[in-house]
């Protein structure tokens, strides 16, 4: 009986060991510096979009547009909002209002809105591989004459 007991206890003891020692902090190595994260790359097509940015942040704010991708070229400005589903009968107000606002903010461009779903998806793609660096100012070119063809569609 007496060695039931024993082996029960220094099991008891053997577990409460492990169990603190693997919540124990482990100790300072002299001479170790922290390390601090990485700083995030940030992103080199930026400058080139700011503009499409802040015609994204103009036109996300109006409470009928659920989403919005836009891209800027040289002196023109693209932009395609997707519009909340309650709102569509509405469509021709809603890019009238958002080509006013994009106007008045930038008078000298050249801007393209349009609510079609083809536009967004193509433009959405091309904003894309804009901010990834993957294309040229002629493929841009190109690429936004196929998306001004589907905004006037």
């Amino acid at each position: 009986m007496k060695l039931k007991h024993l082996t029960c206890v220094l099991l008891l003891i053997a577990s409460f060991v492990f169990m603190t020692a693997g919540c124990q902090q482990p100790p300072e190595i002299s001479g170790h510096t922290e390390v601090s994260p990485p700083e995030p790359v940030k992103n080199a097509a930026a400058p080139l979009q700011a503009r499409a940015e802040e015609a994204k942040a103009i036109i996300r704010a109006m409470e009928e547009v659920t989403d919005v991708t836009a891209v800027s070229f040289e002196k023109e400005l693209y932009i395609a909002p997707q519009v909340k589903h309650s709102a569509r009968l509405r469509l021709k107000e809603i890019r009238e209002a958002g080509h006013r606002k994009l106007t008045k903010r930038w008078p000298g461009m050249t801007i393209y809105l349009s609510t079609d779903q083809k536009a967004y998806m193509e433009l959405e793609k091309l904003e894309r591989e804009v901010h990834q660096r993957q294309l040229n100012k002629s493929d841009i070119n190109k690429r936004l004459g196929k998306v001004q063809e589907y905004m006037k569609g």
